[in-house]
């Protein structure tokens, strides 16, 4: 039986990086990767010794995203074994919090397992709740174990649980051993029984959706991909992050229901091309690459979505183009795109983006600036957005500016707590996207 956790790490995140989330950019532990993961084995340059540190487990770089799976369970206390196959996606809830989603087909039928996982790194400890759709759910704790050549276990141990008038305990152990695949064998036991072996249940990384490549005005090439049918919804991505974030947060799934999705790699990040000079991250040139997006994929009108630096450059074409038909503003002000407070915590980084310090040159953006009816997304935590709201609040009347705030979310949670914000964003795009 499938049960894959979805065990975060608390992130520890640099003390610039926080100054990225006061002003709408995505912090370093929210990141997905471009490229396929690395092991987690450090690079010590000279062979291991026995007193090497052995580092904690990061689940947050190993785990996000989807999996595929497959195996082969006997008969067991649970009902009836068989080959069972199917995909399971994590994803961050919150600072120590994930869910993971099962989703499988075995010999009787399709099910569902959802997990929501605590776990806290320094303690070497993890927690987590299974629900299962065949009619059971449990709890299990977790130890987690390690070596220098960068080889993980997690042993999961469940509390007793009643299912079908039986006791079951049930216990899983997972290897890591691999930047790319993961093992699980599963055991149960009926009462005071001994347990049995189920089966090793086979995990690899979903490979995802291959980019589709445009050549901007300025030739530079931009990355982005394409799934779904309806309405086309263009996907910007936060700073720090790529057009994958999208993906594994879960929007791209979820929207493609009834839209056309397009994320793309923002110019400078991702697989797109990382041009030299402030001059090449102009918003004029951005606008250039979005709309040869649009063009590529035969849109000639579009809803665009923005999440913080996303949310900061799209504006631009927003305020600009007739060809936005809407647009969802998430977790950034109106007004200066760099302000002072802003420009004071750039001038202090050592190496800072060229993307980022171009942005000091872009001209302002007021909500009357807009064309296009526009949905403004901010949690009362995200301290610097939430202010600006308040301020423009009483100046939205006769706008196409919607503001729309969420009790109790920061920067981040504006993007990762989906179940908090997307509910709104859909119903938006889906009453004004054309």
């Amino acid at each position: 039986m499938p049960n894959v956790p979805r065990v975060p790490k608390v992130p520890a995140v640099p003390g610039w990086v926080l100054l990225l989330v006061f002003v709408g950019l995505v912090p370093l532990g929210a990141q997905v990767p471009a490229e396929a993961p690395k092991g987690l084995m450090p690079n010590l340059g000279r062979p291991t010794k026995p007193d090497d540190v052995v580092p904690l487990l990061d689940f947050e770089r190993y785990f996000l995203g989807t999996w595929t799976f497959d195996g082969d369970a006997p008969d067991s206390v649970l009902g009836p074994g068989g080959v069972s196959k199917g995909t399971v996606t994590y994803r961050r809830l919150d600072e120590g919090f994930y869910e993971a989603v099962t989703e499988g087909n075995g010999e009787g039928g399709a099910f569902t397992i959802r997990e929501t996982i605590a776990y806290h790194q320094a303690q070497k400890v993890a927690f987590r709740h299974v629900v299962d759709s065949r009619g059971f759910s449990y709890t299990q704790t977790a130890e987690i174990g390690g070596n220098i050549g960068g080889d993980y276990r997690l042993f999961f141990k469940s509390a007793p649980f009643a299912y079908q008038g039986r006791q079951i305990r049930l216990n899983h152990t997972i290897y890591l051993a691999a930047p790319l695949t993961f093992r699980i064998d599963a055991e149960s036991a009926e009462g005071a029984s001994a347990f049995m072996h189920l089966s090793p249940w086979r995990y690899r990384r979903a490979a995802p959706p291959g980019a589709q490549y445009v050549t901007s005005r300025d030739g530079t090439k931009i990355a982005y991909d394409v799934g779904g049918t309806g309405p086309v919804v263009i996907l910007l991505h936060g700073g720090g992050m790529n057009r994958r974030s999208w993906h594994t947060a879960g929007y791209v799934d979820r929207l493609a229901k009834d839209f056309t999705v397009v994320t793309i790699d923002i110019r400078g990040n991702g697989q797109s091309d990382k041009p030299a000079g402030a001059a090449a991250y102009s918003f004029e040139r951005i606008n250039e690459d979005i709309l040869a997006v649009a063009d590529s994929v035969k849109a000639q009108r579009f809803a665009l979505w923005g999440f913080s630096y996303g949310a900061n450059v799209g504006r631009y074409l927003a305020s600009r183009s007739d060809r936005v038909s809407a647009m969802v503003y998430i977790g950034i002000n109106f007004g200066p795109a760099v302000d002072e407070t802003f420009l004071g915590y750039i001038k202090k980084m050592p190496n800072p983006e060229t993307w980022l310090t171009a942005m000091i040159a872009y001209p302002r953006v007021e909500p009357a600036d807009m064309k296009c009816p526009t949905l403004w997304m901010v949690g009362t935590r995200n301290e610097n957005a939430f202010k600006s709201a308040e301020a423009y609040k009483p100046k939205l009347a006769g706008t196409k500016v919607t503001l729309a705030v969420i009790e109790g979310l920061t920067h981040p949670q504006e993007f990762e707590q989906i179940d908090r914000v997307f509910a709104r964003e859909f119903e938006f795009t889906k009453a004004n996207a054309r």
